[in-house]
């Protein structure tokens, strides 16, 4: 099956991977395989248990609590906001800055949103933190590893 690209969630993906990165390396090698799948999700969240590994994989949650985030900001009075950090991410050449819809106080709420909805899957608050200070390093230097 072939994905489409969709900015909005090459946006979710690309900032989850930057939080496994940081919250569960050992995941990085199959972090590729499993955003793939939760890119054709279209229901509910549940744990990714297709790939032949036998426990749940960090990354689907990371992944939920990222995209629910991100989801949130664009819902709740972040749709200026959200439609032109998209438009910047699909166009943008290296270098390019934000555009000037993702103000800092944008950028809090997502970070805020990430550890309410990181909390909400059982991470610890450590985990939380990390995650939505990964978000916003990924939406402030998109192009670092």
């Amino acid at each position: 099956m072939t994905v489409q690209a969709d900015p909005a969630r090459d946006l979710v993906t690309a900032a989850a991977r930057r939080a496994v990165a940081v919250l569960a390396p050992e995941e990085l090698p199959y972090y590729e395989q499993v955003a793939a799948e939760w890119r054709t999700r279209t229901g509910p969240f549940t744990p990714s248990v297709s790939f032949g590994i036998d426990t749940a994989m960090f990354s689907d949650a990371i992944l939920q609590a990222v995209s629910s985030a991100f989801g949130e900001l664009m819902v709740i009075g972040g749709t200026a906001a959200g439609t032109g950090f998209l438009r910047w991410r699909r166009k943008r050449k290296p270098g390019a800055e934000p555009p000037a819809e993702l103000t800092e106080d944008r950028i809090t709420e997502l970070r805020d949103a990430c550890v309410r909805h990181a909390l909400d899957l059982d991470l610890t608050p450590d985990q939380a933190e990390q995650l939505a200070d990964a978000v916003v390093a990924a939406l402030r230097d998109p192009d670092a590893d």
